[in-house]
């Protein structure tokens, strides 16, 4: 035991970090002090240990993983001792850390009246929802201003994060991305807005457009959708070229492609970047190929009947005019932006006929030239 007789360190080594002194007695070594009769502790963190038992004389103290004496959790290191903070366990009458903060049944609680503060770790008076005049008034809450109704409140484009704090959405003020709250958003000019490649889909998200009709800023946020455009802030079908599953825009005859796979009509092919159809086939509109004996033979647009939709090829052959689509051999209904007289000539599910011209329907917009969405 500590005190007890030595003639040498063997005497003592029972004891971690003591040794036989001058005077033949088990001391603590240097830098460690007894804490009971069988043990030396360090008497401050940082001291070196191997277990947590020599971390003892420092309260809520443990042997971290370098061998040095560190605060438990739920406490933090105060001129070399280990105070609790808020929701940490502490003795009767013991000081917690946090500021105005007291110690009650055992646990760190804030003072009565005052609310933890994650952001700056403290116990604080709430703000948000006091009594103001003007905005300086409110110059402790963290993007607040002073309402209309006299209290204190959350800029525009932010919300409440905790009684003290307010966090910026898209288009609310900003100092650094950090502020930001939406995944995928940076602060640019003072202002939260969606990184290069996402738009935003409303005040909080910023998405890559998964769907034809989403929001867009640019074509980059329309990269998942192939061969779309960013068009008037929604990813769309650029011209000749018709919506597959609403999630990639395919071309019809006479469009632009790469393979055959960018061709979107049965029976047509990719040839010299632009898809036509395949031998022994012919258009029958710019979506559709027949095989070419089954096409009706013209010499003028008079042969082919409908004129409003029906022309005479230079191949001799009656075809769909643009903004037209073959149904059957010898009919053709306008999609969206062609040319109608009533409803019943618009092609499309969910258009109809307004000033001789198929559009969606009016709660609806276009995605495609074959599309009208009721939901994107």
């Amino acid at each position: 035991t500590l005190g007890g007789s030595c003639k040498s360190a063997y005497d003592c080594d029972k004891i971690k970090f003591s040794k036989c002194s001058e005077n033949n007695k088990c001391v603590c070594e240097a830098g460690f002090i007894a804490f009971d009769s069988s043990t030396c502790s360090s008497p401050q963190l940082s001291g070196s240990c191997t277990s947590d038992n020599d971390c003892n004389y420092v309260m809520h103290a443990k042997c971290g993983g370098n061998n040095k004496c560190v605060c438990r959790a739920n406490n933090v290191a105060v001129n070399e001792r280990c105070l609790p903070i808020v929701n940490g366990f502490c003795w009767k009458n013991e000081t917690c850390a946090t500021k105005n903060s007291i110690c009650i049944d055992s646990t760190c609680h804030c003072n009565p009246g005052f609310k933890f503060s994650p952001q700056i770790n403290e116990c604080r008076q709430p703000y948000i929802g006091k009594p103001c005049e003007v905005n300086s008034d409110c110059d402790e809450i963290v993007n607040g201003e002073c309402s209309n109704d006299k209290r204190c409140t959350c800029k525009k484009n932010s919300i409440i994060l905790d009684e003290f704090t307010c966090g910026p959405k898209l288009g609310g003020a900003c100092s650094d991305d950090e502020e930001c709250l939406s995944e995928n958003s940076k602060c640019e000019d003072n202002i939260c807005a969606c990184k290069t490649g996402f738009s935003a889909v409303n005040t909080f998200d910023c998405l890559v457009a998964t769907k034809l009709g989403m929001p867009c800023n640019s074509k980059a946020n329309c990269k998942q959708l192939y061969n779309s455009d960013c068009i008037q802030g929604h990813c769309v079908c650029p011209s000749n070229t018709f919506a597959i599953n609403q999630t990639a825009c395919l071309s019809l005859i006479g469009g632009s492609c790469l393979s055959h796979d960018d061709c979107r009509p049965a029976y047509s092919v990719c040839n010299s970047s632009r898809c036509e159809c395949q031998f022994e086939y012919v258009p029958a509109s710019s979506n559709q190929c027949i095989f070419g004996s089954s096409a009706v033979d013209c010499r003028s647009n008079a042969d082919c009947g409908d004129q409003m939709r029906r022309e005479c090829s230079t191949y001799n052959k009656c075809v769909c005019k643009s903004n037209s689509v073959a149904l059957g051999t010898y009919e053709c209904k306008s999609i969206v932006g062609g040319y109608c007289a009533e409803d019943t000539d618009c092609a499309i599910i969910n258009s109809v006929c307004v000033n001789n011209t198929c559009q969606c329907k009016f709660t609806l917009k276009p995605i495609s030239h074959n599309l009208c969405p009721t939901n994107y």
